[in-house]
């Protein structure tokens, strides 16, 4: 049974607040696979409360289960690969990037660049495809002689944050911006007076309403789609965007950093 007809079956016994659920969900599918309940409830204009007893009387476990149930019916329309399946993993790059390119604020990208620049200790978390831009920020933060520590581990990245003091700085990668193990050490690094900085596509998420300063990215996925490329590639957007503008404002130190670390490998590299 499709998830329409599982709706409208129930729609005259649920109340008032929760057939406008219905109502949303029915015109607005598409949207649902992406949005977060906090998101959904605000566009609906009821109460997450009200959201989770309309799934629950369709018979779902929760929202998240929702989710599920429309990205399923909407892949199993889909019929396979489209024939110009390449055009469309390309135009999802592109739209993933110019999306979070819309999202940018260059105030908070110099702010963030500062706060590096200044961290005693910068640890970045990050776990599933997100512990990959963690690791990529690591990397070209070295280049620029700034040392900082990618966590991809959830136990790790707790008992790091135990460690966290105010002068430091935690960078957390998480496309929902809901994932329990970064929530978990986002929480324990702010009760321990660090700064956070959140990378992920959703304002209202736990982990972007913990932070100190947010930055959006818009590769969304449904839940059918983890560890999309277009979801990696806007992460890994920001994270180039911020070390360049770290490497733009602290210039000399960058550069003669970025020579130093270049000159160290140069002699692995054979000649071409």
């Amino acid at each position: 049974m499709s998830y329409r007809a599982i709706i409208e079956s129930y729609y005259p016994s649920l109340t008032k607040g929760e057939q406008r659920v219905a109502d949303y969900i029915l015109k607005n599918e598409q949207n649902v696979i992406y949005q977060s309940l906090k998101e959904i409830s605000k566009s609906i204009g009821v109460g997450e409360a009200t959201v989770i007893r309309f799934c629950n009387k369709i018979g779902l476990t929760g929202f998240q289960e929702l989710k599920l149930m429309l990205a399923k019916e909407s892949s199993d329309n889909e019929d396979g690969f489209p024939d110009n399946y390449i055009d469309k993993v390309t135009d999802n790059i592109i739209n993933a990037i110019n999306k979070t390119k819309d999202l940018l604020d260059v105030d908070l990208l110099n702010e963030v660049a500062d706060l590096i620049y200044k961290g005693k200790r910068i640890l970045i978390y990050g776990v599933g495809s997100s512990g990959i831009a963690a690791q990529d920020m690591q990397s070209k933060l070295l280049r620029y002689g700034k040392f900082s520590l990618s966590v991809t581990d959830a136990h790790y990245q707790l008992m790091n944050s135990a460690t966290l003091a105010k002068e430091d700085l935690v960078i957390a990668f998480s496309l929902s911006g809901y994932t329990e193990d970064i929530i978990d050490s986002v929480k324990l690094a702010k009760e321990n007076n660090a700064t956070i900085v959140a990378i992920c596509n959703h304002i209202l998420s736990p982990v972007a309403e913990m932070a100190d300063f947010t930055i959006l990215t818009a590769g969304k996925e449904s839940p059918f789609e983890g560890g999309s490329l277009a979801g990696k590639i806007s992460q890994e957007y920001i994270t180039d965007l911020i070390c360049t503008t770290y490497a733009t404002r602290y210039k000399d130190e960058a550069s003669q950093m970025r020579l130093k670390t270049s000159k160290s490998i140069s002699h692995k590299t054979k000649e071409v």
